[in-house]
């Protein structure tokens, strides 16, 4: 079995090669709605193949399909989780009943463990293991014990401030033992709008500048992708972040007020940038007959086109006058 990308499946699906006959064979692909499906694996004992389906980048979950004795298809593939989340590397121990895999974010992914009923077809009783942390990877088991390896991957980026008058003075300026990027000042000098995931998953935070050790969280995204910070003209904080189930979102945060959501866009379009004025978006859309840049402006819902070409990546964005906007791409 083996996972092949198609032109309407940007995962792929499952094939069937069979090495006596020579011949590949395309199962069944997944529903609508699903952008396909990734990480095969079959039980110790053969009766089940396991893989994880997605519908976006961060929603997946963890399906079996029954074998028959000859290896071939016996049935319909059915779900045994309800994670709807990022998930890897399903590997099975020598009782072919439970299953370890990884699951979470693009940046926090974590162990589980799956342990299939009497029943298969039965929901499976799940673990999340906490006590390894939010950064695992690669797991592996050995198929004649019951042992498992894996890699524990910490990534702890801070943020440094370093002085223009004094160059060669370089100091720690927000830091944790998580991820801690994207800062930005706000006009007045006086907060940084950053994001960290020092609460658990990417969330928008914002610290006064001379207390960076007391910041604040001030979003409660659900599983953000990506995320950038940015300040608008009132001296507000504004939040964009790319969210699997709903798509681009942008919030605003002003003191002493709630969190407002200002601006959102369905989920198959993707943002490239933030504007320094805090109330434009860049915005990418990757048709394949019209691939174009847009700026879109969020409170008077007006558009832009600016680029008809594909852009990858697009970082900072502002204008030298109502008329000039000027992009810079990376």
């Amino acid at each position: 079995y083996f996972n092949h990308l198609s032109e309407t499946l940007t995962r792929g699906h499952i094939h069937l090669h069979n090495l006596a006959t020579q011949t590949t064979t395309a199962l069944e692909p997944p529903p609508a709605g699903y952008s396909g499906e990734l990480d095969l694996a079959v039980s110790p004992d053969g009766r089940f193949l396991s893989f994880a389906r997605y519908r976006t980048l961060e929603s997946a979950d963890l399906y079996l399909l029954p074998l028959a004795t000859n290896g071939l298809p016996s049935g319909s593939p059915f779900k045994i989780t309800s994670l709807d989340r990022r998930l890897h590397r399903p590997q099975w121990l020598p009782d072919s009943r439970t299953i370890y895999f990884t699951a979470g974010s693009l940046t926090s992914l974590s162990l589980y463990r799956a342990t299939i009923a009497s029943n298969p077809r039965d929901a499976a009783s799940i673990e999340h293991l906490t006590s390894w942390g939010n950064s695992i990877r690669l797991p592996a088991t050995a198929r004649q014990s019951n042992r498992l390896v894996l890699v524990q991957d910490r990534e702890d980026c801070d943020i440094y401030r370093l002085s223009l008058t004094n160059p060669n003075r370089l100091e720690r300026f927000l830091s944790s033992t998580a991820l801690d990027e994207e800062p930005r000042f706000s006009a007045d000098g006086r907060s940084i709008a950053f994001f960290s995931e020092r609460s658990g998953q990417l969330q928008g935070w914002i610290a006064p500048r001379d207390n960076p050790a007391q910041p604040r969280q001030v979003t409660s995204f659900d599983r953000a992708e990506k995320a950038w910070p940015g300040w608008d003209s009132a001296g507000a904080a504004v939040f964009f972040a790319r969210l699997p189930q709903v798509g681009p979102e942008l919030h605003r945060f002003s003191p002493g007020q709630p969190l407002q959501r200002v601006f959102s866009a369905d989920r198959t379009q993707r943002v490239a940038g933030i504007g320094a004025d805090g109330q434009s978006l860049l915005m990418e859309l990757t048709s394949p007959t019209a691939p174009r840049l847009e700026r879109w402006h969020i409170f008077n819902n007006l558009k832009e086109v600016l680029s008809h070409t594909q852009v990858r990546f697009a970082r900072e964005f502002f204008t030298n006058g109502p008329n000039s906007p000027r992009i810079i791409l990376y």
